[in-house]
This record gives C-alpha cells, sequence and structure tokens, in this order.
C-alpha cells in the first residue's frame, strides 16, 4: 500500500531579474522497502528516513512512481537511524547527497558501496568518503576489524563518522586531518587507543564522548579547539598529553564542560615535563630536549608519550637508562627527565704464569653492568686470586662478579700446588738418609728422594687427589715410619693422615731402634748386678758398655740390617 503526505515547500528561485518565491508540495512514497519523498514534477526523488529498513539494500538510480521515474539524487538526514538489522547499503551514480547523519546507530551495517560512476561519493573497503577522498563521512558500524588508519588524503572526519562502532580498538588520524567534526567519534565502546597526528585543529563538540576504554590521549600542538563536552562520559580517560608548551595549551580554545565525567578532574592539573637525551640522540637523529605538556589531576606518562631513545648511542656508548622511572614517577611542574646512553667499556682478562689455567668473562661491556669473569686452574696448579691491573688483589673467588665502571684488566694468578717433607724424629729433629717415595692413587711412583736436613719440595701434584708418602729405607737408627696420606683442595690446602706443621709442611716421624738387654740368673730369672757387657758392631767396634744392675740396659740407635754381638767380659761375682 502506497503512503503519501503533502509537504509545503517553499523555494527561492535566483532569476536573471530578480527573486521568485514558488509555492509547490512535495509527497512520500515505499518502493520495495524505501521511503522516497519526491516532487510530482518528476524532476529528483531522495531516500526519506525510516528505521524499518533491514537486510542488504540497493538504492536504485531511478524509483518509479505513478508511472512517473524520479532520479534518486539523495539520502536525507537521519534517513536510516536506528535501522538495527541494516547489513549493507549500496549508493547509486546518481546520488549527489547525503544528508547528516544519515546512517546513525545502524549496529548491524557492515558495508557501504558506491557506483563507480558517482562523481559525488566513493566506498574504499566499504567506507564511505567524499569522490575526493578529502571527507570520510561513515565506517560502518559493525565492519570487521579491530584497527583502521584513516587515508592520506582525508581532511575532515565527518560529524558521527564512527559513530558507536563496536570493533575498532584502534584507529590513526594522520597529519593530513584538519578536523574532527561533532559526534565523531561518539560512544566506541571498543576504542582504547587513538593516534592523532600533528596537522589537526579542531576536536569537534562530544567528539571523543562515551569512549569507555580510553585511558590516555595525545594531542597534537596544532589543536586550537576543543569543542563542548568533548571527552564526556569517557570515564576511564585519566590522562591527556599536549605536544605543545605549557603556554600553547592554555591557549587552545575549550568547549563548556570539555572534560566533563573523565578522571582527568573538574579543573586539571597542568603539568610541563621534560626530557633530555646524554652521549648520544634520540631516535630520530635529534639530540636537542623535548618536552610535552600533561594534562589531568593524576595524570601519568605512558610508553606512548615517552620520546623515542635507546638505538642512537655516541661512539663507545650502548644503550642506557633514565635517571628516574618516568612510568612510575608522581609528575610535578617543571620536571626533568633524562636517558643517559652508558659509556662501553672493555674488561680484559688473563691467566699467570700462562700455563697455570685458563680464563674466561672478558669483553666489551656497558658502564655499570654486571660483569663475571671465571678462572679454571691447570692440572696441578691452584687459583691464587684476581688481581687488579694495578697491583693488587680485588677477589678470590673463581667466579668474580662485579659492577664495571670503567675500562679493566684483571691478571687470574695461578701457582703449582706445594707441599714439602721433613723426615724426623720424635723431637721433630730433621733425619737424613731416609728413602721416601710419593705414590699417586694408581700406586705410580711420581717422586723418589733421599732425605736430608732440609724439607723436600714436590710442586705440581693434582688437585683432589690423594697420595702416599712411603719410606722404603729409614734414617740410620731408625725403623722404618708407616705410610701416610695426603691430598690438596682447590684452594691449596692440604690434608694428611699424618703431621703437619704449618700449611704445606707435612713430618714423617721416626722412632729409633731399641733393644733391652738384662744379665740374669738362669734359675731365677733375676737380674744380677755386676757383670760387664759389651755390644760390638760387625766391625768389631764397641758400641755400648756397661756393669749390669738390677734394671735392664737400654739401648737405642742400632742399625737396621747390622749383626752385632753381645759380649761379657767380667762375670758377676759368684757366677
Amino acid at each position: 500500500m502506497n503512503k503519501k503526505i503533502v509537504i509545503s515547500v517553499a523555494l527561492t528561485v535566483c532569476l536573471l531579474f530578480g527573486i521568485l518565491p514558488l509555492s509547490f508540495s512535495a509527497e512520500e512514497e515505499t518502493v520495495n522497502g524505501i521511503n522516497y519523498n519526491y516532487l510530482p514534477d518528476g524532476s529528483a526523488a531522495s531516500v526519506a528516513s525510516d528505521n524499518q529498513v533491514s537486510g542488504n539494500i540497493v538504492i536504485p538510480e531511478k524509483v518509479s512512481i505513478g508511472g512517473k521515474d524520479y532520479t534518486v539524487t539523495a539520502i536525507e538526514d537521519y534517513a536510516f537511524n536506528n535501522c538495527q538489522n541494516l547489513l549493507t547499503v549500496s549508493i547509486p551514480s546518481t546520488l549527489t547527497s547525503i544528508g547528516k547523519r544519515a546512517f546513525l546507530s545502524c549496529f548491524s551495517l557492515s558495508a557501504i558501496t558506491v557506483d563507480a560512476a558517482n562523481s559525488s561519493f566513493a566506498s574504499t573497503d566499504g567506507i564511505l568518503f567524499t569522490k575526493n577522498g578529502d571527507t570520510l563521512i561513515c565506517y560502518p558500524l559493525d565492519k570487521e576489524g579491530e584497527t583502521y588508519e584513516i587515508p592520506d588524503t582525508v581532511k575532515t572526519v565527518s560529524d558521527s563518522a564512527f559513530y558507536g562502532c563496536q570493533n575498532l580498538k584502534s584507529v590513526k588520524v594522520p597529519s593530513c586531518v584538519k578536523s574532527v567534526e561533532e559526534r565523531a567519534f561518539y560512544g566506541s565502546r571498543s576504542l582504547n587507543e587513538i593516534t592523532l597526528e600533528e596537522g589537526l585543529e579542531k576536536i569537534g563538540n562530544h567528539a571523543f564522548s562515551g569512549c569507555g576504554l580510553l585511558t590516555s590521549l595525545l594531542l597534537p600542538s596544532t589543536v586550537k579547539s576543543i569543542g563542548d563536552f568533548a571527552f564526556d562520559n569517557s570515564a576511564e580517560l585519566k590522562s591527556l598529553y599536549f605536544t605543545g608548551s605549557k603556554e600553547s595549551w592554555n591557549k587552545v580554545e575549550k568547549g563548556k564542560y570539555w572534560n566533563q565525567q573523565t578522571q582527568l578532574g573538574s579543573d586539571p592539573a597542568v603539568k610541563q615535563i621534560t626530557f633530555k637525551v646524554v652521549n648520544g640522540s634520540w631516535d630520530d637523529g635529534t639530540t636537542t630536549d623535548k618536552s610535552i605538556t600533561v594534562i589531568g589531576n593524576n595524570a601519568v606518562l605512558t610508553e606512548k608519550v615517552l620520546p623515542a631513545v635507546g638505538k642512537k648511542p655516541s661512539e663507545n656508548c650502548s644503550a642506557g637508562e633514565w635517571n628516574q622511572d618516568p612510568l612510575n614517577t608522581d609528575l610535578t611542574d617543571g620536571m626533568t627527565f633524562t636517558y643517559s646512553y652508558k659509556t662501553q667499556c672493555t674488561v680484559t682478562v688473563t691467566s699467570a704464569p700462562p700455563e697455570g689455567g685458563t680464563v674466561s668473562g672478558g669483553g666489551t661491556f656497558s658502564e655499570g653492568e654486571s660483569v663475571t669473569v671465571t678462572a679454571t686452574p691447570a692440572e696441578g696448579y691452584i687459583f691464587i686470586g684476581w688481581e687488579h691491573e694495578d697491583g693488587y688483589f680485588v677477589s678470590t673467588d673463581l667466579f668474580y662478579t662485579f659492577t664495571l665502571e670503567k675500562d679493566l684488566v684483571l691478571v687470574a694468578s695461578f701457582v703449582k700446588t706445594r707441599v714439602k717433607f721433613s723426615t724426623v724424629d720424635n723431637s721433630e729433629i730433621a733425619l737424613s738418609g731416609a728413602r721416601l717415595q710419593i705414590l699417586d692413587s694408581n700406586g705410580n711412583v711420581v717422586a723418589e728422594w733421599d732425605s736430608t736436613s732440609d724439607p723436600r719440595e714436590i710442586q705440581g701434584l693434582k688437585v683432589g687427589e690423594e697420595y702416599t708418602l712411603r719410606e722404603t729405607a729409614a734414617p740410620e737408627g731408625y725403623t722404618v715410619a708407616a705410610g701416610i696420606t695426603f691430598s690438596f683442595d682447590k684452594n691449596g690446602n692440604v690434608t694428611t693422615s699424618g703431621t703437619l706443621s704449618g700449611m704445606i709442611l707435612i713430618l714423617l716421624k721416626h722412632e729409633k731402634t731399641s733393644v733391652k738387654i738384662s744379665v740374669v740368673d738362669s734359675t731365677s730369672g733375676e737380674e744380677i748386678e755386676g757383670a760387664t757387657v759389651r755390644v760390638i758392631d760387625s766391625e768389631g767396634n764397641v758400641v755400648d758398655e756397661w756393669s749390669s744392675n738390677k734394671e735392664a740396659r737400654e739401648i737405642q740407635g742400632l742399625k737396621v740390617g747390622e749383626e752385632y754381638t753381645l759380649r761379657e767380659t767380667a762375670a758377676p761375682e759368684g757366677y
């Protein structure tokens, strides 16, 4: 059933000789589910408001009403407003005008296409633009994709262009855009990142109202005006940043309640923050100080607004650090953060003697970096310590960790393992003439010598191995001493089953040979006094002589293996 209404229209027609007001009636008709307003004279028709349109809509170039063909030239204001089941719209070549907020609240709309022959409008990837591309008219609310970069032909983001977008999380507005119009991003509930490049001048009324996930926003220094309620009801918005100076920010024209229902505060604090770089440049190659104006009573810096730095150190420098953490510091007006590249320092490590062991951990590092050097002793050596190039020891640890402040030379000092042996009597008087051997854990003789009055030093024995000191011949007049074991720990300390004197001297103690001689009655077995007795060696020399008494005579120091003669030269009285 056709619907028909009469609309009184007053037009002013400019003629060559004057102005002639004309009055006539316009009527409305529904054709194939689309409402049209048309002029009875058959000149043109426009798509009229109807919130019941759904599905995939193709607007024709001409529409036939009452037997007349009308060229479709316009979409009126709010024509498809709140058509929540509208999926796609196809625009014909004849269309020359699209009214205000024509596709508002079309939450299922995923694409708008335009006939390539249309001279007024164009579509790229389902997004509606003016033909020359300088105005973005409508980004469909249900278009797939989480990120979008506005083309570099656009100068104006139109009224309500992104109104209520459901899927977008990130939008980049390039430097060519001069104006973000009224309600351009209103209610874009998923939007949490907006990049506004230098060049933007105007932010319209309610432009970013209701962007509930937006926590911070960087405004370029070129912004001259911010409209009424521009950020209204963006409840998580805590920090605004302005790339211009504090003075320039104060000159920006701000509409009423521009910051209402945000976390910026009713009278937001404005703080000028400066950044400096030392021993290098910013990543853009410049070295001059950078600054930013921070707006908000509880505003904080974010990674996005910090100057990019760390990739361009001066010669002999490397990536550095801030003098204080910009992301975790309470901000005050006039605060300065300094990024200092670290000076490159060289650590040189060597061994002394070279054959004493190996070293590792040297190289080039940043000033202030933690460095660990390692010493590994060769077989038969122990590590003494790390010696500074100036001649003093800095550590006795095999693994030495330190904070580097400048170029450094370290020498790992090694010495052979050392142990001394001395053959002594019970009074620890040195004895000569003992025959000694050192056996390794496999029973191999690794050293052999005859003892003298001076200790014998042995070097280069293995750390951790157990050795045996064995006597094969005792000093004259002494018994053969029992063998003893010994070993070295990693520090060269000696552990032994024998007697250790000092740190490295092992004493091999000896007992003199001993024999007791008694003169006794053969019947009673009792000691007899008065006998004169001699001990004569194998060469006939008297080595001892005495007269017997009631106690046995002890003789010490007789040679092991020699045959001695015991001779009585005078018998006791009565025997």
